[in-house]
Order: C-alpha cells, then structure tokens, then sequence
C-alpha cells in the first residue's frame, strides 16, 4: 500500500515480534495497546523493520501511523 494523508493501519496480532517491509521517506509510529512505542525512520528502497520484539509470544493490538507516500510491502511475524 502507499500511505495517504494520515494513513493509519490497525490490527491484533498474535507472535513474539511483527516487522514489516517499508519503502520511500518519512516516519512510522509504533503503537501498542494504545501506547507508542518507537518512531521509525524510513528512507530508500524497500527494508525489513522491526515493529515490535517481545520475549514471548503475546497478544497485542498493533496501530501504525504512516507518513503520507510511505510504502508498505509485506508483514512478517515471528
């Protein structure tokens, strides 16, 4: 997908940790259960980033908020 204005994505998950492939310039905002937990740099052609790294496997619900013109490829979890 490429973000748009105020592009948010938001789903529960179930793993240890959730990455993601992002591609183009700008920022994304990690929020867990409704707390931020990292603000991630983007710049250049499509990356793995890790959106989260737990211990263990837990049960969440994952809010990412995405700089306009971001690219999201594909997820991954752990």
């Amino acid at each position: 997908m490429t973000a748009g204005p105020d592009a948010r994505l938001a789903f529960s998950y179930r793993a240890k940790n959730a990455n993601l492939v992002l591609a183009g310039t700008g920022k994304v905002t990690v929020i867990v259960d409704g707390r931020t937990t990292k603000t991630i740099d983007v710049s250049g052609s499509p990356t793995l980033y890790s959106l989260t790294d737990d211990k263990d496997p837990r049960t969440a619900r994952l809010e990412l908020r995405l700089d306009e013109g971001l690219e999201a490829h594909a997820f991954a979890f752990g």
